[in-house]
C-alpha cells in the first residue's frame, strides 16, 4: 500500500524525509561535518536556513554523490 507523505509517495509505514540537518546530510554522505560545511561554503552544495540551523534537500545530496562518479 502507498501513502503519500510530504508530497512524496512511500510505501506504507516508511517514511521519507525530504530535509536532513547537518548530522543526518554529512552521515548521509559519509563525511565529517568540516567536510559538509567546506562544501556549502564553496557553493557545491545548495542548503536552507531554518532558524539556526542549516537543511539540506535528499535530492541534493543525491546530485552530490552522482555528480562525480568513479570506480
Amino acid at each position: 500500500m502507498k501513502k503519500k507523505v510530504e508530497g512524496r509517495e512511500k510505501d506504507a509505514g516508511v517514511f521519507e524525509k525530504e530535509f536532513l540537518n547537518s548530522d543526518e546530510a554529512a552521515n548521509y554522505l559519509s563525511i565529517s561535518k568540516f567536510r559538509l560545511y567546506n562544501l556549502t561554503s564553496s557553493g557545491r552544495l545548495p542548503y536552507m536556513k531554518f532558524f539556526r540551523s542549516n537543511r539540506y534537500r535528499i535530492d541534493d545530496l543525491r546530485k552530490l554523490l552522482m555528480a562525480e562518479p568513479r570506480g
